[in-house]
């Protein structure tokens, strides 16, 4: 089964000179139990990513992005909606995900509403009462899409 995880961008960055990829800017409290899901390398990982940024918008995690500072607020995510949804939407219709996971806060849901609809694949989204628990349920769900995933052959 594809999936797809769309995982908002975090307030903790690695502070560097220049660009880097944007999955290794990040270093926030759901990265950490991503890059934990996927020993740090997105390579085989049984899921693609993506990364709902406030300053960028969709990112590809090997997008090379400066360190910023900006929050999302419901103004930023109007903004960015019609080009988000849409990218969203194009990109699960080209590559045939059957699954979206989605781990996003309220004002960075704002960013994506709608993108789901006409889309024939299930969304499932990351819920808690607090950051803890939804850190528990993002782990859990990694570590099944792994345990479904066959081991590479060898050649």
């Amino acid at each position: 089964m594809r999936t797809l995880l769309v995982q908002s961008c975090s307030k903790r960055k690695v502070e560097t000179g220049g660009p880097v990829p944007a999955f290794e800017r990040y270093d926030g409290y759901f990265y950490r139990i991503i890059k934990n899901a996927v020993d740090g390398s997105l390579a085989d990982a049984p899921f693609d990513l993506r990364i709902l940024s406030a300053e960028h918008g969709l990112l590809h995690p090997a997008d090379g992005i400066e360190y910023y500072d900006r929050e999302m607020d419901v103004e930023r995510a109007t903004e960015l909606r019609p080009t988000v949804a849409n990218e969203l939407q194009s990109l699960v219709e080209s590559a045939d995900y059957e699954r979206i996971i989605v781990n996003t806060g309220e004002a960075y849901e704002a960013a994506i509403a709608g993108f789901q609809e006409g889309l024939d694949a299930e969304v499932v989204r990351i819920e808690g009462a607090g950051l803890g628990e939804k850190g528990h349920s993002l782990k859990v769900l990694l570590e099944s899409l792994t345990e479904d995933t066959p081991p590479a052959e060898a050649h």
